[in-house]
């Protein structure tokens, strides 16, 4: 289950309260990470990567106003996913070696293989490591 909430500085506590519940949507699979960031190459505005067990899926969310009292209503929208070839572990994203323009995703398998994938796959390189104890956010700088 996928839920997005409003941030509200005066209502501090642990649990989101429903009204401020701006989306909730069962995704078919597993989440095992959300991050935010510009994963489109040709748009500025952020978009969501959900890393789910073997696959990766970007997705746009939207607002429409409400012209009722239910108030506004969000929409997600799947912009492009990839099929993995093995089971996902994490992922992170930056502009490695400098690159330009939408960041890089960098996802880790369980059987240390570190990719890199934009709107196309990129690359795929087995590090030769017994095993990478911690987030991948330890051995990568953004």
């Amino acid at each position: 289950m996928l839920r997005i909430f409003s941030p509200n500085a005066n209502k501090l506590s642990d649990e989101g309260s429903a009204d401020a519940q701006l989306l909730e949507v069962q995704l078919q699979n597993a989440i095992i990470q959300v991050e935010v960031g510009k994963f489109v190459s040709c748009s500025e505005v952020l978009h969501l990567a959900v890393l789910h067990p073997r696959k990766l899926s970007v997705y746009s969310v939207s607002g429409t106003a409400g012209n009722v009292e239910h108030g506004d209503q969000y929409q997600l929208k799947l912009v492009y996913e990839h099929n993995l070839q093995r089971t996902a572990c994490n992922m992170t994203y930056g502009t490695f070696g400098g690159v330009t323009g939408s960041p890089l995703i960098c996802l880790v398998s369980i059987y240390v293989l570190v990719s890199t994938v934009c709107k196309v796959y990129r690359f795929s390189l087995y590090v030769k490591l017994e095993f990478i104890c911690g987030h991948i956010h330890d051995y990568f700088t953004r």
